[in-house]
């Protein structure tokens, strides 16, 4: 169980780091929290999902919010993090619910596309479903 994931932490830092790595194709209000946030893997996943998704005037600051919230509360490195189960446990936790605050901002359009994004970051990660 440890083993898988580790390999789930080690994909998602890989796609996080390629995530960050390529400019996105975004809505220029989201262009000053990239450059603010860059390094961070949260705000690299929380792109891939809104991947496709060009979000309103009024939508924008919320998801800002929300994202800065929590990566100020994930670390900087999540390896470090999960080395015990509690530390898993709560890096899961925390993504979990910045996801549901996220999608809870969207419409119900873009709601489908963030589910559809975020089932396609866990079949590339290898993150199973229950």
């Amino acid at each position: 169980m440890q083993k898988r994931y580790v390999v789930f932490l080690l994909s998602f830092l890989v796609l996080a780091a390629n995530a960050a790595a390529q400019k996105p194709v975004q809505s220029q209000i989201q262009e000053p929290l990239v450059e603010k946030q860059h390094q961070s893997p949260t705000k690299a996943r929380v792109d891939t999902l809104l991947q496709g998704i060009t979000l309103s005037a009024e939508q924008q600051p919320q998801v800002d919010s929300i994202l800065s919230y929590y990566v100020d509360q994930l670390p900087s490195s999540l390896p470090v993090a999960s080395v015990d189960s509690v530390g898993r446990e709560r890096v899961v936790s925390l993504l979990d619910r910045l996801d549901v605050e996220i999608r809870a901002v969207l419409s119900t359009e873009q709601q489908t596309i963030f589910d559809k994004n975020k089932e396609e970051w866990r079949r590339r990660a290898g993150v199973r479903t229950t």
